[in-house]
């Protein structure tokens, strides 16, 4: 079940950004917005967002993303930013 995980920079879930980690937080904390996310946890480096949905009258969907972005050491216009998401159905 876990033959796929890996912990590299170059994974599907983290992108590099000629930007402050700051900045790039911010520029996640836009885009969830941006797709009607209800941001329920926001620091300068931490976004989390959710946001529900109801397909049919009895199934429920809530996707959950989390955002976190780190400097990655280069220098003050450098940092990388990771994501994921997870997906409830009820």
């Amino acid at each position: 079940i876990y033959e796929h995980e890996n912990f590299d920079d170059s994974g599907t879930f983290s992108r590099d950004y000629p930007v402050s980690d700051v900045a790039a937080c911010e520029a996640a904390r836009r885009a969830l917005l941006s797709q009607g996310y209800i941001i329920t946890s926001s620091d300068p480096k931490l976004v989390v967002g959710n946001k529900s949905f109801q397909q049919t009258g009895e199934t429920h969907l809530q996707i959950s993303f989390n955002v976190v972005c780190a400097d990655d050491g280069k220098g003050t216009n450098h940092s990388t930013m990771f994501a994921n998401a997870l997906q409830d159905r009820y």
